[in-house]
């Protein structure tokens, strides 16, 4: 790669904290490059993220809280933006090493065949079981075996595959890094609140443009968050999906059978935990797993068997204890259909956690990582709930019950 090329990387921040300092020193650090630009737009901060990266020499754009958006904030920072190659990165990422830009930009010189250019997720070393598993199993899902990958529009549909799966494969862009010409970028310019990054990049390859995605670049980002947490991202994911791909599949599921299903799950995995928690621990990790995996099938497992030893966040406990009490209202005139569509999603979604286990460190199970199943399982929990919530929405006229939780739920996501 030549040696001139000069590169903008533009950082969207909010009270970024300590880490932002080490992020800059980061990047100023790069090597393989002339020069590199840092555009800052802050929304807001109230901490030092302002201070640090004038004393930084950056290039900061400020706006306000009220006008952010993903989009909004980016198209500006691309505006602001001297070079010609502009990277985004999230305030809360890092540089795998001082040729990470380098590496990441490199397929966009040349013939100007790549207009963008994507890496893979590492998790951080203090990473927890559920973000783990969803790195690994994100970047084998788009990877599809290969070290690296050319992304474009197929000639026509695989056989077994949705236009939905092959447009996520090869539309995949990451706004917690990614690169492009910026040339391309101003034509197209971010335009949603949520998933704007997917949507560049559906409309990218369709318009014949192709994209790279590198397995062998990396950058460093995770967050341990709440069972809470993911239920409200699935949410907002899949109701904000329909913008990008008009012929989504969902479940057909109407809301009282959202709430008996929903409420039905969670006391069967509160019970399973309950459980594995009593369970021995045996010299064997692959003993224990298949005990777990079995407890995961069982009929039983319903609160109040056992005590509970590690429990629900306190917000999805109190989302449940609002949903039985919805449920209280229609008691009786609805059956449990829902639950079925609920069992097998998350049994689906229990098999990746038990496979990635499987192929994951050490051969014992510790208590240590014993807890960070149970709670990987409630955070399966609020991604299946969160999944079908967005269906319900999507399938419902009119909430009758829901409204205020969704519209509550939904916000600064």
């Amino acid at each position: 790669m030549p040696d001139n090329i000069n590169v903008s990387v533009i950082i969207p921040t909010y009270n970024a904290g300590k880490q932002f300092e080490r992020l800059l020193d980061m990047l100023y650090q790069q090597k393989g490059l002339h020069d590199v630009e840092i555009v800052v737009v802050d929304s807001g901060s109230r901490d030092e993220t302002v201070l640090t990266a004038e004393k930084r020499e950056c290039n900061v754009v400020k706006i306000s809280q009220e006008q952010f958006s993903h989009s909004y904030s980016r198209n500006l920072g691309a505006e602001n933006a001297r070079y010609d190659y502009i990277v985004f990165m999230t305030q809360d990422a890092l540089p795998e090493n001082e040729l990470w830009i380098a590496n990441l930009v490199e397929p966009l010189l040349g013939k100007g065949e790549i207009a963008a250019s994507t890496c893979i997720e590492q998790p951080k070393k203090e990473a927890d079981l559920f973000s783990r598993m969803a790195i690994k199993q994100q970047a084998d899902w788009l990877l599809e075996g290969k070290l690296d990958r050319v992304l474009q529009m197929p000639g026509e549909l695989p056989e077994g595959e949705t236009w939905e799966t092959v447009i996520r494969k090869n539309g995949c862009i990451n706004d917690v890094a990614c690169a492009y010409r910026k040339d391309i970028f101003l034509q197209y310019r971010y335009r949603l609140n949520y998933a704007e990054d997917l949507d560049m990049g559906k409309r990218l390859i369709e318009a014949g443009h192709k994209l790279m995605l590198l397995g062998s670049v990396k950058v460093i980002h995770s967050h341990n968050r709440s069972s809470m947490y993911y239920l409200r991202r699935m949410l907002v994911e899949r109701v904000a999906l329909v913008q990008i791909f008009s012929d989504q599949e969902t479940a057909a599921l109407t809301e009282e059978e959202f709430i008996t299903g929903t409420v039905w799950l969670y006391n069967k995995v509160v019970g399973w935990i309950n459980e594995i928690v009593e369970m021995p621990l045996k010299w064997s990790k692959n003993a224990v797993l298949l005990d777990i995996k079995d407890i995961c099938v069982r009929e039983r497992g319903i609160m109040g068997q056992k005590q509970i030893k590690i429990e629900a966040c306190p917000d999805l406990k109190d989302f449940m204890a609002r949903l039985e009490n919805y449920q209280k209202k229609f008691e009786g005139q609805t059956e449990n259909q829902g639950g079925e569509k609920f069992y097998e999603l998350y049994q689906m979604k229990m098999e990746g956690l038990i496979g990635f286990l499987w192929n994951e460190g050490n051969d014992t199970v510790s208590m240590k990582l014993l807890i960070e199943i149970c709670e990987a399982m409630y955070c399966l929990l609020g991604n299946v709930v969160g999944t079908l919530f967005g269906d319900m929405v999507l399938g419902t006229k009119e909430l009758k019950y829901l409204e205020q939780e969704y519209y509550t739920l939904g916000k600064g996501i």
